[in-house]
């Protein structure tokens, strides 16, 4: 009679089960590693973005800045729709009181003294509708370039289109310009939209308030 023994399990068993749990384990790992991004790459990546947009908003600014600056430069008055009008009058034209100006050949320069006009009781009268052009080194009359109409008068004035820089010439010019018809409609043009800008301004400052 054959007795019944107990099944011989061999002694390496438990050694290869464990070697399987082991190489599932790995696996695991080895597919966290590859869905969970390096910590030192992503923060290397994060400085990366963060220099480019510091880089992006800087161009962007600088850009702004160079377009702030050149729409209050009569040599930009180009094909004026009724907003851009707006926008300057309303901050009115602009000043260098403070600079040099460059020379001429004859070595003559504008100066901000042609901003007020000496009266012969030798009280002053601001000159405000004289406006300068930095990058052209020209003068132009602010109402005229913003105002005048596409008549004939308007497109042989010198102060309205190409501006003028005759600094031998720039006093009696200048007066001459501020009793033409033209200038003294268009100064009035300039006048009105000016005080009619500054009721809104009042009126949305109040309600805001």
């Amino acid at each position: 009679m054959i007795e019944n023994s107990p099944l011989e399990i061999p002694n390496n068993i438990n050694t290869v089960e464990q070697n399987i749990d082991n190489e599932n384990i790995q696996e695991v790992e080895n597919l966290n590693n590859i869905n969970s991004p390096n910590p030192s790459q992503e923060q290397e990546d994060n400085e990366n973005l963060q220099e480019d947009s510091l880089e992006t908003n800087k161009e962007l600014n600088s850009t702004s800045n160079e377009v702030l600056k050149n729409i209050y430069d009569p040599r930009q008055w180009k094909n004026i729709d009724e907003n851009f009008r707006d926008l300057i009058v309303d901050n009115g034209p602009i000043r260098y009181n403070d600079m040099q100006y460059p020379k001429d050949e004859n070595n003559r320069h504008f100066s901000s003294f042609y901003y007020q006009k000496v009266m012969p009781n030798e009280e002053k009268y601001d000159w405000r509708w004289i406006v300068y052009s930095k990058d052209l080194d020209k003068v132009y009359c602010f109402c005229y370039k913003l105002f005048c109409s596409k008549s004939s008068v308007c497109i042989a004035n010198q102060l309205v289109n190409e501006g003028t820089r005759d600094w031998k010439n720039i006093g009696s010019k200048l007066k001459s310009h501020e009793t033409s018809d033209e200038h003294v409609t268009n100064m009035d043009k300039w006048i009105e939209l000016e005080t009619r800008l500054r009721k809104k301004n009042t009126i949305d400052k109040e309600i805001q308030e």
